[in-house]
């Protein structure tokens, strides 16, 4: 084997180099599941500008930032409920920058664009009927972000150990 890889290791660099060697020496290897987050849903970019506002080297921390978004998120997924309930224009669009500036934070960019899309339909006080597809649309896209943050946490934690 003539690969060398240079220190600090990359797990997926490392994998790579192994299951080019075990090809050479003539065994079977199936593809491992992805172990990166999907791109589509949390931007790369994003986590990696997150990672390294953390310290980089802190997987605990930022697994507490991620799972803090996964309890907070739901939440005011509810209080935007209730304001729909209560015509509240001012409280949809407080809620909905609250939840843009976190999704954008945590990577989740297409989750923002929406929360910010309701932000701006609030604060213009188009028809609620309007703002609740958006509303709609947020709540069939979280649980893919969640998804997709669990993944990621779990992730974290396997190249912490």
């Amino acid at each position: 084997m003539d690969d060398y890889i240079s220190k600090p290791v990359k797990p997926q660099q490392l994998a790579q180099v192994l299951v080019r060697a075990a090809q050479q020496l003539g065994i079977e290897v199936s593809s491992p599941p992805s172990q990166q987050p999907d791109s589509s849903i949390l931007h790369p970019a994003t986590l990696s500008r997150l990672r390294e506002m953390v310290g980089g080297d802190d997987p605990a921390f930022m697994c507490e930032l991620l799972a803090m978004y996964l309890t907070d998120t739901p939440q005011l997924l509810e209080a935007l409920e209730q304001a729909f309930h209560q015509d509240s224009y001012p409280d949809i669009e407080r809620i909905a920058h609250t939840l843009k500036s976190s999704s954008r934070t945590m990577g989740a960019e297409a989750f923002a664009e929406i929360c910010f899309a309701l932000e701006k339909g609030a604060a213009q006080q188009k028809p609620l009927s309007e703002l609740m597809k958006h509303f709609e649309q947020l709540l069939h896209t979280f649980p893919r972000v969640k998804e997709a943050i669990e993944e990621l946490m779990a992730q974290i934690s396997r190249n912490a150990n």
